[in-house]
């Protein structure tokens, strides 16, 4: 089961990133320094945002199944993620300009629940893997979850100041890469296990 669930994430892992590198190299018009990720969903390459927000989804779902019961709080944030993950698609972000909607107010809610349980499972996951008997997975873990952290702080920063405004973009893709590496760590270490 391990092993299986293993291979999940790192396909799921590995359709993300491409995702998402597809995403920042199309010729959208967008600037990764300024523009949310979701953003994406907005321009003639939303697929290629629905993917990404899909594996997310499947890579967080394998993650809960995968990660250490300990402490029991992981697996259940992890899952909370896959189902934000996996709804936020068909809740696209307001254009900007416009006249905020109830998609747009469930597409805030879905992402700051999605970036604060994969934070958060990141921060708990340390502990429990480390117990486990994987001290530099926990290590790693710790890494990934810090780089989280400040994306969330920046981005929640980058929402309310002006003067940090352009770089909410940023901010919000520190926390896709703590993310990723997380999420593929996780997957290299329990296949090679």
């Amino acid at each position: 089961m391990t092993l299986a669930l293993a291979v999940v994430l790192l396909a799921a892992t590995v359709v993300l990133l491409g995702a998402l590198v597809v995403l920042h190299v199309a010729p959208t018009g967008l600037s990764p320094v300024g523009e949310p990720v979701s953003r994406y969903a907005l321009t003639r390459w939303r697929a290629g945002y629905a993917v990404a927000a899909a594996s997310a989804a499947v890579a967080g779902a394998a993650a809960g199944l995968l990660v250490p019961q300990r402490p029991a709080a992981v697996p259940a944030l992890l899952w909370l993620f896959a189902a934000a993950r996996a709804l936020i698609p068909f809740f696209p972000m307001d254009a900007p300009g416009v006249e905020p909607t109830r998609h747009g107010s469930i597409h805030r809610v879905l992402a700051v629940i999605a970036f604060a349980t994969v934070t958060l499972a990141a921060v708990f996951a340390a502990t429990g893997l480390g117990d486990a008997g994987y001290p530099a997975l926990s290590t790693l873990t710790r890494v990934c979850s810090a780089l989280m952290i400040v994306g969330t702080i920046g981005t929640v920063v980058a929402a309310r100041a002006p003067a940090v405004r352009p770089l909410f973009g940023l901010m919000e893709r520190l926390i896709y890469l703590g993310m990723v590496v997380w999420f593929g760590i996780l997957a290299i270490v329990f296949l090679a296990a």
